[in-house]
């Protein structure tokens, strides 16, 4: 039998082997996504067309290691936006 993915992904969730962004995606939460709006963005990918940015090759994205600083900011920024 296969093990179930979602138990793989738990586990690794709760042994702190998975990285940041992924624990965040995968705990029951809000999901939103953060887009910069430049000045001179294409029309083409105004909107909900901004997606195809997902599309763009590796080394135009932003760095796991970018990605995970990026979410513990917004996780602190959440985090002291809640105790208040």
């Amino acid at each position: 039998m296969k093990p179930c993915m979602t138990c793989q992904l738990t586990a690794r969730r709760d042994a702190g082997v998975a990285p940041l962004w992924d624990r965040i995606h995968r705990t029951p939460c809000v999901h939103f996504h953060i887009v910069p709006r430049m000045a001179d963005q294409p029309e083409d990918h105004r909107g909900a067309k901004v997606f195809a940015y997902l599309g763009v090759p590796e080394a135009e994205r932003v760095g796991e290691e970018r990605m995970n600083e990026i979410a513990l900011k917004i996780q602190r920024l959440l985090s002291d936006k809640r105790a208040r």
